[in-house]
């Protein structure tokens, strides 16, 4: 399975698919240049939308303390989240906006880990609401992944993929591709063994691999 991209999310793919046992190679030139690097890395974890979505992204912190106990820190720091507003806000709109907020919250939080704080008149902020937040050192992660990648068995390519090519029919179901095989030459001498391919879903895939279509470059929101 070669995965392109070593940011994020392509090397947690990577992690994933070596612990079931795929034979794993990691395509990035590490130029430095996606989005990983220059995150915050906040996780808010208890955002996500009705349905199957809130499940998995409250299942977040969750996840990566299982990931930490395997592979030792990634990264993981509990903090704290304060939406502010100022005097110049309309109190209806604050009280709308907060009773949102809130109600998203409490799903997941209990009641010491939200709290409205008062008024701070040196900085001018009318109040604030703290909330219990995640995020992932990206220092922190930049340093361990390599490592982690490598005890579990994957090996990192530091080249650039060249376009696709189609290695056989696109398998459709409802107009959306289900399973895809891909020949993938690789930018530098030799080529890449690899039966399918994965690509990382941000920057660091776009960096490995520019000359992919547009349905395959990142979009926002992803």
């Amino acid at each position: 399975m070669l995965v392109i991209g070593a940011g994020l999310a392509g090397s947690l793919v990577a992690l994933a698919l070596a612990e079931r046992g795929a034979t794993v190679e990691l395509l990035d030139p590490c130029t430095g240049s996606g989005a990983t690097g220059f995150s915050y890395g906040g996780v808010p974890w208890w955002a996500g939308a009705p349905g199957p979505m809130n499940q998995l992204m409250a299942s977040a912190p969750a996840a990566w303390k299982r990931l930490e106990s395997r592979h030792g820190p990634l990264g993981w720091r509990p903090c704290s989240l304060r939406l502010y507003w100022s005097q110049d806000d309309g109190a209806s709109s604050v009280d709308r906006a907060l009773a949102q907020v809130e109600t998203l919250v409490r799903r997941h939080l209990a009641a010491d880990q939200v709290e409205r704080l008062g008024a701070s008149p040196v900085s001018g902020v009318a109040g604030a609401l703290r909330v219990d937040y995640g995020r992932v050192d990206g220092h922190a992660l930049a340093l361990a992944l390599p490592v982690a990648l490598q005890r579990a068995g994957v090996h990192w390519r530091r080249e650039r993929c060249a376009p696709l090519r189609p290695g056989g029919p696109a398998r459709r179901a409802g107009g959306a591709c289900r399973r895809v095989r891909l020949s993938c030459p690789l930018a530098g001498p030799g080529r890449s063994p690899a039966g399918e391919l994965g690509r990382g879903a941000a920057a660091g895939g776009s960096a490995a691999h520019p000359g992919a279509p547009g349905r395959l470059q990142p979009h926002a929101g992803q």
